[in-house]
């Protein structure tokens, strides 16, 4: 099971909540919903934390075939971050 933060950069209350119900739904394993480093990012982004990006990729194209950017870290919390932009409407949230 791919495990999921979900950061929301968007500046919409609640919008994180939505994306991180929507990944459980697909199966994905949300460990964490927080705000993003700023409230102005303007596109959603899929980030790899890992050197295999197919989890990112997964949740990229659960999501509404989302860019995805490699980014990899040692991070024992998430394998991908989902940084929610201002572009929301653009994912599928189901």
């Amino acid at each position: 099971m791919v495990r999921v933060q979900v950061l929301n950069g968007s500046g919409e209350s609640g919008i994180g909540a939505r994306v991180a119900s929507s990944l459980r739904e697909g199966g994905f394993q949300v460990v964490e919903i927080e705000n993003a480093d700023r409230s102005d990012y303007f596109a959603t982004i899929v980030v790899a934390r890992r050197a295999d990006v197919a989890g990112a990729e997964a949740v990229a194209g659960y999501l509404g075939r989302l860019p995805v950017i490699r980014q990899a870290w040692d991070s024992e919390l998430a394998e991908v971050t989902v940084v929610v932009g201002s572009d929301r409407s653009r994912m599928r949230l189901d």
